[in-house]
């Protein structure tokens, strides 16, 4: 399945949108979510902006100096950090100390891009973050869980812990098939990642939607963070079996 990718952008940059459409970043494994390209008469401009931010596992921000100070844009980024989508900013070079707000220039503001510098061309950069984000993708749940696993999980609604295994982006409780791992985003960079667990058909789990978030204490060896479901947050530790 294709991952989406949510490119924000001002229409005083549409010719460097045109060179995203051109580019290698949509490929078999990528496909671009462009609001305005979106054919959907009864639903608002705003309305599809906040489900393709939804659906999308990357937020790309084109950031210029002729957007810099775009409303929009700014407005687009806070609904995509409060979604917790990964963030990947292209921004030109000589703004960097301009940006306020959501995205400033203490970030690590990896993909900045000059067109007056051959290495660092926007087309140059472009291939740059395209190379980031096939890398990104060899990255699975699996690698982060070989083996068994013990959770422990304390919430509102569910307090214990089971023996989990990790299989084909399939979770299993005690050996049983549960949930579809899915929507997962692993940033080793920053020691995090992401899943949506989806309960699978014919089991006590059919229906449910769990979102997580975990930190990695010991990749392969301890996870911590909450998983949310229906607004309600669960803590949640994993602990590798030996």
């Amino acid at each position: 399945m294709k991952k989406k990718i949510f490119i924000s952008f001002s229409e005083i940059d549409s010719e460097k949108l045109q060179s995203i459409k051109k580019s290698k970043l949509i490929n078999k494994d990528f496909t671009p979510i462009i609001a305005t390209d979106v054919i959907t008469p009864s639903i608002s401009l705003s309305d599809k902006v906040r489900q393709g931010i939804e659906e999308c596992i990357y937020f790309i921000p084109l950031i210029t100096k002729n957007s810099i100070n775009a409303q929009w844009m700014n407005q687009e980024i806070g609904f995509a950090l409060g979604r917790k989508k990964w963030i990947i900013p292209l921004v030109e070079s000589g703004i960097e100390k301009n940006l306020k707000g959501f995205i400033h220039d203490q970030l690590d503001l990896t993909f900045v891009f000059n067109d007056e510098k051959k290495s660092s061309t926007f087309e140059a950069t472009l291939k740059k973050l395209t190379s980031y984000l096939l890398d990104q993708e060899k990255q699975t749940i699996q690698d982060l869980f070989p083996g068994r696993w013990e959770c422990h999980f304390k919430g509102k609604k569910h307090n214990g812990s089971e023996t989990v295994t990790i299989i084909d982006n399939v979770y299993h409780k005690s050996g049983t098939a549960t949930f579809d791992i899915e929507n997962v985003r692993i940033d080793l960079a920053n020691k995090k990642f992401f899943y949506t667990k989806i309960g699978k058909e014919g089991t006590p789990s059919k229906g449910r939607v769990i979102k997580g978030e975990m930190i990695i204490k010991e990749k392969g060896r301890q996870y911590k963070g909450i998983e949310v479901e229906n607004n309600y947050e669960t803590k949640i530790d994993y602990f590798k079996i030996n």
